[in-house]
């Protein structure tokens, strides 16, 4: 689009800016930044039309551009940048980085802000440049030191009156105690991760408050995305749904494609949330097809996960199978971008770091940050590894692989605390006769050898909801659910003839195993010791009675119900 003068495509930036028309806004920057530079005007006009370039760029979305603008305009103009604008540009900088995911960058380009904000001695922006700090601090896993920034930010916005910077200061302070709730709620701290989201919802409703209808549509939407998202995190799914209906016209109508997916996003959780997981993959369906998402890469892969989770929650598995193979692909594609613009950024902050002992202190404190990140990152890893492989091996019986005596104890207990109107079922153990002759006459070696075979003969005789479990030495415990003793018993005659007619000569020539039961009835409110003497009765029963058999509690030894 042609303009007259560099002034005249400033002005026109600066007005698309006010009405959200990024589209035209950032060709108008672009054009008032070339022709500033070609008629020779004073540096602090081509400073504000890159400034607003990077704006536009990066609230429609497209953040490798505007890492790579900013990072030309940093080349270009050098010292002639005033602390002011230098502060502007280095905040829309770390935003995309921020976005981008490169939380060592964001964190570096917000220190940067900061001290050119300080240098300025504006309020306003040395407010702005708190609150970004604060949002990389909270993305760097500190959201302690993210919430003392914000709270920073909002006193100085507050004290300032300016309703901008105060709506951004509660957005930052909002997202710190929302991201320390999530740390103690993986920590199974729930009261107090509770709390960190009560603090969260209040000042993200403060933050929603600030703005009118008449306002700023992206920072109404974005006001309303968070409070949407503080709804569904405190289990009021209705309620952000309404919320987001709101959003979802406010960026249709102003092309905010990325709080187009989070609208998508949110409202997909949210109704999987509720068991529609059916209008959610429509809704990720439909918004794929929109010209506004599918337009922009960046957006695919998270639409692609909510499509994966919707089908999953459906039953639809070659649907889920097909979206997370796709998935995989779009966030391998999405990792070489975001690595490519990782090394734009890396090459230039070499061409644009000062000498200054501020900005080497700053350098060296991202630095510090990135590797903290890394370490602890390694650290989470490695102990979640150790974690759920002591979970395995402390419920799993070494010699069988089947579940321990402790897995069969916990099952035991929630069964018996349930109450199913078709009955708990019942419990057999199930004991192998003469087991301490076979050890005498062949050594435990092929002892050991009998159980693990038994094992596996036990573990496919079962149906699919029932539980199998070596409760010690020759002893296994079966769990029958939902089976009426006749049931039972039935099945454990033929788990009986299964292990008396196996093949145990493979182990030992001539070798021949049987193996009695006992079973008893599971009720309701009994404990877990009643159960299992009733069970032991049963199989003292089964003993007495000449062995190779099953025996019912309550009945005669050997007989059948």
């Amino acid at each position: 689009m042609p303009f007259v003068c560099a002034a005249g495509a400033l002005a026109e930036a600066q007005r698309c800016l006010d009405c959200s028309d990024h589209v035209r806004g950032a060709a108008a920057a672009r054009a008032a930044w070339e022709q500033a530079a070609a008629e020779g005007r004073e540096p602090g006009l081509a400073i504000r039309a890159v400034t607003l370039l990077l704006l536009h760029l990066q609230r429609s979305g497209d953040d490798e551009q505007t890492l790579t603008e900013g990072q030309r305009a940093l080349a270009r103009l050098g010292e002639s940048q005033d602390p002011a604008s230098r502060a502007e540009l280095l905040g829309a900088m770390a935003l995309s980085a921020d976005q981008l995911d490169l939380l060592g960058e964001a964190l570096d380009y917000s220190v940067s802000a900061l001290d050119s904000a300080q240098r300025s001695g504006q309020p306003v922006l040395q407010c702005l440049a708190l609150s970004r700090l604060s949002r990389a601090y909270t993305r760097l896993n500190n959201p302690a030191r993210g919430i003392e920034l914000g709270r920073q930010a909002l006193a100085l916005a507050e004290a300032a009156g300016d309703r901008d910077q105060i709506f951004r200061a509660l957005t930052m302070f909002a997202d710190a105690h929302s991201e320390e709730g999530e740390m103690l709620a993986a920590d199974g701290k729930i009261d107090e991760a509770r709390a960190r989201f009560g603090l969260a919802y209040e000042s993200f409703d403060r933050a929603k408050r600030v703005t009118t209808t008449g306002d700023n549509p992206y920072r109404r939407c974005i006001a309303l995305v968070n409070r949407g998202q503080a709804l569904a995190k405190t289990g009021r799914l209705h309620d952000a749904l309404q919320e987001l209906d709101v959003v979802r016209s406010l960026a249709r109508q102003h092309g905010f494609g990325r709080i187009l997916l989070a609208e998508v996003e949110m409202r997909a959780l949210a109704l999987i949330g509720l068991e529609r997981p059916a209008e959610a993959r429509q809704l990720c369906e439909a918004a794929l097809a929109d010209p506004l998402v599918a337009g922009n890469e960046a957006l695919a892969p998270e639409l692609q996960e909510r499509l994966y989770q919707a089908c999953k929650a459906q039953g639809d598995l070659a649907a889920a199978l097909r979206h997370h193979e796709l998935l995989l692909k779009l966030q391998q594609r999405k990792f070489r971008r975001r690595s490519d613009a990782q090394l734009r950024v890396l090459l230039a902050r070499a061409e644009i770091e000062r000498s200054r002992a501020e900005a080497q202190r700053a350098a060296h404190e991202a630095q510090a940050e990135r590797e903290r990140a890394l370490v602890l990152q390694a650290e989470r890893d490695s102990l979640q590894h150790k974690a759920q492989q002591l979970r395995r091996d402390a419920h799993l019986d070494v010699l069988t692989g089947l579940p321990n005596r402790r897995a069969l104890e916990l099952r035991l207990q929630q069964q018996l605390r349930a109450a199913p109107a078709a009955g708990l079922g019942c419990l057999a153990i199930i004991d192998v006769d003469h087991f301490k002759s076979i050890n005498d006459a062949h050594g435990h070696a092929r002892g050991d050898e009998v159980l693990r075979a038994l094992g596996a003969l036990l573990a496919h005789g079962i149906r699919e909801p029932d539980f199998i479990a070596r409760w010690g030495g020759e002893e296994f415990v079966a769990l029958l659910h939902g089976a009426t003793p006749q049931q039972a018993y039935t099945a454990c005659e033929r788990l009986r003839q299964s292990i008396a007619a196996h093949h145990w000569s493979g182990i030992v020539p001539a070798l021949t195993v049987s193996a009695s039961i006992g079973v008893h009835a599971l009720a309701v409110g009994a404990s877990l010791d009643q159960t299992m003497a009733g069970a032991d009765r049963a199989l003292y029963a089964a003993k007495n009675g000449g062995r190779n058999r099953v025996v019912l509690g309550g009945a005669a030894p050997g007989d059948a119900p």
